[in-house]
């Protein structure tokens, strides 16, 4: 099992990630994730497990560890949190959307983390981020299109339905099937069913 805890050591609150054999009832490891108060101790979602790597994010800080030893591989600061809209690791490629006063799409490299392009989205508290054959897609007041390699944005789409009620935009909620690869998302309203750009 891995996951994620906090502790409060001197009146600080301290993140770990934890990686724990049930069966065994033995741990292999507890891994503080960073010692930077300043970078907050909210870890903001589930880890992510790729190819023997755990991806996660504790507020600002994106982190990526060994899944066996623990070890950190790398650690990239980040404009904001990612409590909403997560993250996706695909391939060798990491996209994540960031909230608050500058609401980024960050695309990364999975490898190294260091960052391969940012754009700015219309606002924070988007959707988790859904793939279909190289498009981005996320929902958030708008929903958008984004080009998965360049970064370059392809559609940005309001609701139908705020044109009659300007109060009616869409919801963070986006999913993509991906056999067919029709995007699925609301507004406050009403649901609505897209088919993929490519």
């Amino acid at each position: 099992m891995i996951f994620t805890n906090t502790t409060i050591y001197q009146n600080t609150v301290i993140p770990y990630l934890i990686s724990y054999n049930k069966t065994k009832g033995e741990y292999y490891y507890t891994v503080q994730l960073h010692d930077n108060p300043g970078f907050g101790t909210a870890v903001d979602y589930f880890p992510v497990i790729r190819e023997e790597k755990v991806y996660l994010s504790v507020n600002r800080l994106f982190t990526c560890v060994d899944l066996y030893t623990g070890a950190r591989i790398w650690q990239t600061a980040l404009n904001a949190n990612l409590l909403a809209s997560n993250f996706l690791v695909l391939e060798d490629r990491i996209y994540a959307i960031t909230e608050g006063t500058d609401p980024s799409l960050y695309c990364m490299n999975a490898e190294t983390g260091s960052v391969i392009w940012k754009i700015p989205v219309t606002s924070g508290g988007q959707s988790k981020v859904q793939h279909y054959r190289g498009v981005l897609y996320f929902a958030g007041y708008y929903l958008h299109a984004v080009d998965a390699t360049t970064g370059d944005v392809l559609a940005v789409v309001t609701a139908p339905s705020a044109y009659s009620n300007d109060s009616d935009f869409f919801s963070s909620r986006c999913t993509v099937d991906p056999e067919t690869g029709y995007i699925y998302t609301v507004s406050q309203s009403t649901a609505y069913c897209y088919p993929p750009l490519r």
